[in-house]
């Protein structure tokens, strides 16, 4: 025994120790124990040794064992432990609300998000009972449907445990064995932010719309990668069109261009283009829906590029300018007048 305890590793001394005291005082029974001991490369090699006294038999007076090596299983409990504690850290460190249930909707994993937002619920199941009503009939719901089997993404707002309503994008998935439902998993991403963003966003659109509609603009928004250029109702009106006669295309825009402005107008949104001027700017013709052609003031910019400065997007207005047009024409006919009429007058004058 002496020979033996001394490759025991130290740390498992006490166990041996202790399974050999409990062999002697119950013979009636087995005594099992895992240790480790030193294998004669140095290293050290998981055992289990089954043991029954024989002391109280004369014939044997001793201890019989039966030892086998479980390092290949004791390494492989290792590895799943590990691989348990990473998953474990990994979902609790996950950015976002996320927690999974057993069939039994116990929670079995959750991120310290979730924590903060609901409580501990594996901890403590019973806190769930305090999360509000309205939260929990959401939960219960869509729990139900994904035990059968199905996925279930939606928006909906959510009340914490602290009673702060937020908007959320949630998904409710089974997981699976092959055919076997073991539980279900939940996120639950917040999206008060974003949905923010949109209600100012769409907000902004509604203002400007407005003071589009008071300021007589017609607008447009050209998407340059995808060759598709948004008009407002005032464009089309500017011309005589509605606004679903109008297609969202550029060939729309440059077919009722007159023939002698059209190339002065693509140059002028080449060269913003290119960066070779600050903003296009240009004044031209386009055919009416009445077939005359109205004089347009177009004032654009580029609103967007990618990372290498290639323009995505380009916005501007078309202002009716044909009123201004014709009396700067008949003012510039009256001026022509007057100067022939001054050259008649000063050619007699100069008569022999």
């Amino acid at each position: 025994m002496g020979w033996a305890l001394c490759c025991v590793h130290p740390d498992d001394l006490p166990s041996i120790r202790k399974a050999w005291h409990a062999a002697v005082a119950h013979p009636e029974n087995t005594v099992a124990v895992e240790y480790r001991h030193k294998h004669k490369d140095g290293g050290w090699v998981y055992s289990e040794a089954v043991a029954q006294s024989f002391f109280h038999d004369p014939a044997i007076n001793g201890m019989l064992a039966t030892v086998r090596d479980t390092t290949a299983r004791k390494v492989a409990e290792e590895s799943l432990q590990h691989q348990g504690a990473l998953l474990e850290a990994m979902v609790r460190n996950i950015p976002f609300d996320f927690w999974a249930r057993d069939t039994n909707e116990k929670i079995i994993i959750q991120s310290e998000q979730s924590v903060k937002l609901w409580g501990n619920l594996r901890v403590e199941p019973e806190t769930e009972a305090t999360i509000p009503s309205k939260t929990l009939e959401s939960w219960q719901n869509n729990n139900a449907q994904v035990f059968e089997g199905n996925i279930v993404s939606y928006d909906c707002a959510l009340i914490t445990k602290d009673g702060e309503c937020s908007e959320y994008h949630s998904i409710v998935a089974p997981i699976r064995d092959r055919d076997e439902i073991l539980g279900i998993m939940r996120v639950n991403l917040d999206i008060t932010e974003e949905r923010q963003v949109q209600e100012d966003l769409r907000e902004s659109e509604e203002r400007l719309q407005l003071v589009m509609e008071g300021s007589q603009l017609g607008y447009w928004d050209w998407d340059i990668k995808e060759g598709e250029v948004r008009r407002n109702k005032r464009w089309a009106e500017m011309l005589g069109y509605t606004q679903k006669e109008i297609e969202d295309s550029v060939k729309q825009w440059t077919d009722l261009h007159h023939p002698d402005d059209r190339e002065a107008a693509w140059e002028s949104i080449d060269n913003h283009l290119q960066g070779k001027s600050p903003a296009h700017r240009m004044e031209y013709r386009m055919l009416a829906k009445d077939g005359q052609y109205k004089w347009i003031l177009d004032q654009a910019s580029v609103t967007k590029r990618d990372v290498d400065g290639t323009p995505l997007r380009m916005s501007g207005t078309h202002t009716d300018i044909t009123q201004y047009k014709q009396k700067e024409l008949e003012r510039e006919k009256l001026q022509s007048q007057l100067a022939q009429a001054q050259k008649q007058k000063a050619n007699m004058f100069c008569l022999p």
